[in-house]
């Protein structure tokens, strides 16, 4: 057998062991990974503890050793000699912190080792960002040992929520989205939520969640869009445009009048002054999972992502089919908003279904390529104009909102007024008996 005789600067290891085999019932409580163990015989007992804990067997000198004996390591000496120098339990949680931090130093050598041979040799440095930034964050998430919230602190949260709920009117406690029939639908948009809107071509999913970028950052709260589809300055073109309420045919026609410039220029210094960033220059989740988190120190802040749109975003890695791409990138969309604590935005585009019904309208059946959009989504927009199929639709200059889908609140059908000529949303004014059908009794 091999020397595994422990290094005396695994005394606080040590300590952890002594005090699991005293009591098997620390287990969890100590709630360590056996590589956070340096010692290679720590590691190998850790495993061997985890192994019993996880069948439910007992935890103790004896079946530790058995196990190992197992496979040709018969440690019962050690194993006793651990429970000596180990003379109380009370600090074991104190311990398991200690060698939790240890282990994330090691990591963080280890990395900056790595870094230092992979820039020497040259590489993507852009990859090479994104790959520190994303062990780095794995590792503080380890070294914090997790986020378990106990009803102490837990039940204050939900308490507080509520005040902030009664304080609001009960109307809007996320984000408002300058849409005062979504905002009353939907009460906002919430940090950690990915929030899918979905159309067919044509429909304005992009003019909408400009629209709703721009409101946000006005607010001021930080936003970052990213653009898989038109450059950054085509979408900084569509904002002035619709903020300034000129005619975007201008652009590429008679172009802009003395009037215009002037509303351009306003529409200009609005727009300078707010937190909006555009980016049209990464194609995966971990380019933008790696820009977001440089946008969101930045600006101290991030509340609103937006991604148009899902389908033409790149997978990492190799993926058996498009269908499993586009599942593994939606999951890495919601597990961004969780991560960064902001709202998610994700454009989606829906299969060629709406077009052989009459009326065309879409259902959450229609998310294209993968059901995990509609299992991740915490509330889906379905966007319909009737104009775009009938020329002659009673309802020009009309968009109907489906929510399909609201984890957390009522689903409904509102309307909004679409300036096509601004590529534009607004709230649309309403007349008589006119209101959204979330609302009638």
């Amino acid at each position: 057998m091999a020397d595994l005789t422990p290094e005396s600067t695994g005394s606080i290891e040590q300590n952890v062991l002594g005090a699991v085999l005293q009591n098997g019932d620390l287990v969890d409580v100590v709630a360590l990974h056996a590589s956070d163990f340096e010692n290679l015989s720590h590691h190998l007992i850790w495993k061997a503890v985890k192994v019993l804990a996880d069948k439910g067997d007992p935890v103790d000198l004896l079946t530790v050793n058995a196990h190992l004996k197992q496979f040709g390591q018969d440690m019962a000496v050690y194993l006793a000699q651990l429970v000596e120098l180990t003379p109380t339990t009370a600090h074991v949680e104190h311990h398991a912190d200690l060698v939790r931090q240890a282990a994330a130093r090691r990591k963080v050598l280890a990395l900056a080792t790595t870094l230092a041979e992979k820039a020497t040799s040259g590489g993507d440095v852009d990859a090479l960002i994104d790959q520190a930034e994303g062990v780095l964050l794995d590792v503080r998430q380890a070294a914090s040992g997790g986020v378990v919230q106990a009803a102490a602190a837990g039940v204050p949260d939900a308490v507080r929520y509520l005040e902030t709920l009664a304080a609001s009117g009960g109307d809007v406690t996320g984000l408002a989205t300058g849409f005062t029939d979504l905002d009353r639908l939907t009460g906002g948009l919430h940090p950690g939520n990915m929030v899918v809107v979905a159309g067919r071509p044509s429909m304005g999913k992009t003019s909408l969640a400009l629209n709703v970028a721009a409101h946000v950052a006005s607010a001021p709260h930080p936003v970052v869009v990213f653009s898989l589809e038109m450059t950054a300055l085509e979408l900084w073109l569509r904002l002035l445009f619709a903020e300034a309420r000129i005619d975007s045919a201008k652009l590429s026609t008679v172009g802009l009048g003395q009037g215009d410039w002037k509303s351009v220029n306003d529409a200009a210094a609005t727009l300078h002054g707010t937190p909006l960033f555009i980016s049209d220059s990464v194609r995966t989740a971990g380019g933008i999972r790696a820009q977001a988190r440089r946008i969101k120190a930045q600006a101290g802040g991030l509340s609103l992502l937006i991604v148009d749109y899902l389908q033409l975003l790149v997978g990492e890695g190799r993926i058996e089919n498009r269908q499993q791409e586009v599942s593994a990138l939606s999951r890495a969309l919601k597990r961004l908003a969780v991560e960064l604590g902001c709202v998610v935005m994700a454009l989606s585009q829906l299969n060629r279904a709406p077009e052989g019904r009459r009326p065309p309208r879409p259902l959450l059946a229609d998310l294209r390529e993968s059901g995990a959009i509609e299992q991740d989504a915490d509330v889906v927009a379905l966007l319909y104009r009737d104009e775009v199929y009938n020329e002659d639709s009673d309802d020009r200059g009309v968009a109907e909102v489906n929510i399909a889908k609201h984890r957390n609140g009522p689903t409904g059908t509102l309307r909004l007024a679409f300036r096509g000529e601004f590529t534009r949303f607004e709230n649309l004014a309403r007349k008589g008996n006119d209101v959204p059908d979330y609302m009638r009794d």
